[in-house]
């Protein structure tokens, strides 16, 4: 029986192939490099993006607040509320953990109600001296041998109560606020990615940190982080209550600082 040719440039019956193949394979390869051209060439327009002028400030503002965030201890506090009561002698250590868990639902709702009646910054430079304040006496409780009881229940539901009025919701209101638009989403990923990977690094090292300062140690250092918090709220942080995003870019363009002699003429030549 006669051996048929393949009927795309596959092997012949003489072990030849056809130039079909030649031909799709120089293809793939077209497609290939297309790809990867677009790719670096994508990655080079996120870069551009992200370092813009007006992006650099609400950028490094965006994150930095992302980093208080996280860094006043609030996943460790949680994660570790029921072994604190425990340890505190509390009988039903679950039921104290749900209070403070019921806490935290409720101001949430209340801080939706105030967000644009007190203002951003109002907000989140009370709840980080509310946060501070809860830690160091968390950190009182622990050196004054773990009691009183009712010291360290007050001192947890007042840490979640003050977070949940501000330190929580404030950043994720204000990040969507301060980027530009032709970048936000851009921007408001980066954050984001930024928040989750502080939150991986509190969580993760909590427990060794804890063995090296002691818990009176971590409190006292979550309390810091909660203080200049406070302060970055009252000195750098831009109210954007009532603003619109225009208002908010024009603020962030009074804040930076004058482009040099050399920087102003190019740009002015670059406009004719």
């Amino acid at each position: 029986m006669r051996s048929s040719h393949s009927v795309r440039g596959g092997a012949s019956s003489t072990g030849a192939y056809s130039p079909l193949v030649d031909d799709a394979d120089e293809g793939t390869a077209k497609v290939a490099a297309e790809a990867s051209g677009g790719l670096l060439n994508g990655l080079r327009a996120t870069t551009a993006l992200l370092c813009a002028d007006d992006m650099r400030r609400p950028l490094a503002m965006g994150i930095g607040i992302m980093l208080f965030q996280q860094f006043s201890g609030i996943n460790a506090v949680i994660f570790y509320s029921g072994s604190i009561l425990e340890t505190a002698g509390m009988e039903d250590a679950n039921l104290g953990g749900a209070l403070i868990m019921a806490v935290q639902v409720l101001l949430t709702g209340v801080s939706m109600v105030l967000m644009d009646k007190a203002g951003r910054k109002v907000l989140l430079g009370l709840s980080a001296t509310g946060m501070a304040a809860s830690g160091l006496a968390l950190a009182v409780f622990f050196v004054n041998g773990k009691k009183p009881t009712w010291l360290a229940l007050m001192s947890l539901m007042t840490y979640i109560a003050t977070f949940s009025l501000g330190m929580g919701p404030v950043p994720w209101l204000f990040m969507g606020e301060i980027f530009p638009a032709n970048a936000r989403a851009l921007a408001c990923s980066v954050a984001t990615l930024a928040n989750w990977s502080f939150s991986f690094l509190v969580t993760y090292y909590f427990n060794r940190v804890q063995a090296l300062l002691k818990p009176q140690g971590c409190f006292v250092v979550f309390a810091g982080v909660c203080l200049g918090a406070a302060g970055f709220a009252t000195c750098v942080m831009p109210e954007t209550k009532g603003k619109t995003f225009e208002m908010i870019a024009r603020e962030f363009r009074k804040a930076d600082p004058p482009p040099k002699e050399g920087q102003e003429r190019r740009s002015e030549s670059s406009e004719f």
